[in-house]
């Protein structure tokens, strides 16, 4: 609970430092004199971010310390920022550069840290709290506390089973969009790496295979005229060829010339040369070096043409480009074969996840339904105390067609009144009723719920008479289960109170006194009649004060 407060520099409050005694304790003060100057210092407390403008005017910086006195150990906390000799304590300095900084136990944290471990220890109930008791988030939210730590358990598990739902079912679509996206684009991808392999691909290859190329075409082209001369000499498969002829010419010679002797030696020459020639041919030229050209030739030309077959698939220029292209094709089949696995390993999580989502909500809109049957009754029993017979609290729970996070129910707060008109809560209630209704779900939390401090800002607001007594003893209830600070502008409420605060105004600067005896009476007197020194006001103030005496014995 809160024990100290010091403000300094925030908005009208130039120094001001208040010691907490009791649990029931009321901030009171004219409209403009700087109440709610103590609201954002306490908002600064329970470690809301920091704003400039709350700084006092002409000057550069603005502080807030507080006390808080602590029993158990928070469990956000490291040890040296733990609970020392039961109390923790609080520092919050603001500049009018922008800049603030937080302290726990004199030590700089960072902001969350504060907010973190307080959240449960020091809660702003402010006159806008009536706008979020509107939202369907904040209904569900005050139903799943309702319920407890089974519930909130509950929850928590449904929470985390859906985010691993989630995620499982991003993963299953991003494995299944890209086994589909490389099957779609590497059609025929396994072909292409067998061909590819069995090619013996690598780089630079086509330019060694198009120089082979060009060496077995010129080969192939000498073989051609090879043949060509070879022919012509012998006469091929006709045997009429030069050398025939030749011979018959050397023959024909001889015998029509067989008394020149000087010839035969000439004649013996050409023979010869014709033989020799011939001989030639056969060692360069045969058929069966000519057949293995043009069948080596053949494979060449295949493996060329299977090489820009492959570039086409792959869409590449060149030869290196097509093994980076086939070590990519490698590692995405590879991927793909895997994933099969991952696949199925996915699916049958899913399938898990869902049946674990579907139970645990269903689990949870068990719970919910007990939930807001106990809230409903109690609500309607703090109602019954705070002048609202004549309308009932009721929750409702639709189921949702999709589980989220927060559960497969659509919760809001709903009322009936004596006509058994029925409606939600913003159609239904005016402002005052709502501050009842919040008072309600209030006083209907479990202790574990409620955090040790709960400051309220004029959350009475458009109340009074017997509705504004009502709930300043439903205040007063709820103060002896947990601390309870109260800026009011009521005298029936403020009367009941165990320690009184007036914030004064004297100029620009707001004072903050705590009234006693005489004075609680005067201030009192002045908001029952505006003037504290009215007789009437100042009896009745007397006697509230003397009621609220004897009540508590």
């Amino acid at each position: 609970m809160l024990s100290e407060l010091m403000v300094t520099n925030v908005g009208g409050i130039r120094e001001a430092s208040l010691h907490f005694r009791g649990n029931f304790i009321v901030i009171t003060g004219e409209s403009g004199a700087g109440k709610s100057s103590l609201v954002r210092a306490l908002e600064l407390v329970s470690g809301k971010r920091a704003q400039s403008s709350i700084i006092r005017a002409g000057v550069e910086e603005a502080e807030v310390r507080a006390a808080l006195e602590m029993d158990a150990p928070l469990a956000s906390l490291p040890e040296d920022l733990q609970p020392q000799e039961g109390f923790i304590l609080v520092k919050r300095v603001v500049s009018s550069a922008g800049r603030a900084k937080t302290y726990l136990q004199e030590k700089p944290v960072p902001l969350n840290t504060l907010s973190g471990a307080l959240s449960k220890v020091i809660a702003i109930q402010s006159q806008f709290a009536q706008l979020e008791l509107l939202e369907p988030d904040q209904q569900a939210e005050l139903l799943d506390n309702s319920g407890g730590d089974p519930l909130r358990s509950i929850r928590s598990n449904l929470s985390q089973a859906v985010s691993l739902a989630l995620g499982n079912e991003r993963d299953l679509l991003e494995i299944t969009r890209r086994r589909r996206e490389i099957e779609s684009k590497y059609q025929e991808g396994e072909a292409f790496l067998e061909k590819f392999s069995r090619m013996g691909i690598r780089p630079g290859c086509e330019s060694e295979w198009e120089t082979d190329m060009n060496r077995v075409s010129e080969q192939l082209k000498k073989q051609g005229l090879l043949r060509l001369a070879h022919d012509r000499l012998t006469g091929g498969s006709s045997g009429e060829g030069l050398s025939s002829a030749i011979e018959q010419f050397c023959h024909e010679v001889r015998q029509s010339l067989k008394e020149i002797p000087e010839l035969e030696g000439s004649i013996e020459r050409l023979l010869s040369s014709t033989q020799e020639i011939e001989s030639g041919l056969k060692r360069v030229f045969s058929v069966e070096r000519e057949q293995s050209l043009q069948e080596e030739q053949e494979k060449l030309e295949k493996r060329l043409g299977s090489l820009k077959k492959l570039m086409r698939y792959a869409k590449v220029d060149n030869a290196e480009d097509l093994v980076d292209f086939a070590e990519r094709l490698h590692s995405e089949l590879e991927w793909l074969r895997d994933s099969r696995e991952t696949l199925a390993r996915l699916q049958e999580r899913s399938a898990s996840l869902k049946k674990e989502v579907s139970a645990l909500a269903l689990s949870l809109r068990g719970s919910r339904k007990e939930a807001a049957e106990k809230l409903e009754m109690a609500v309607n029993v703090s109602l019954q105390g705070l002048a609202m017979e004549g309308l009932r609290f009721g929750v409702s729970l639709q189921p949702l067609e999709k589980v989220r996070q927060s559960g497969a129910d659509s919760i809001a707060f709903y009322l009936t009144d004596d006509k058994f008109l029925e409606g939600p809560v913003s159609k239904i209630a005016s402002g005052g009723e709502l501050s009842r209704i919040l008072l309600a779900l209030q006083a209907a939390a479990s202790d574990e719920m409620l955090p040790q401090t709960l400051v309220f800002d004029e959350v009475e607001a458009g109340l009074g008479g017997r509705s504004a007594f009502l709930a300043g003893q439903t205040l007063r209830d709820l103060s002896k289960r947990c601390q309870v600070i109260l800026i009011t502008h009521e005298a029936s409420i403020a009367s009941l109170a165990d320690q009184h605060f007036r914030v004064e105004r004297d100029g620009d600067i707001s004072r903050v006194l705590e009234v006693e005896g005489k004075q609680r009476e005067r201030e009192l007197a002045r908001m029952l009649a505006g003037d504290p020194d009215d007789p009437e006001a100042a009896g009745l103030a007397r006697s509230l004060l003397e009621a609220n005496r004897q009540e508590l014995g």
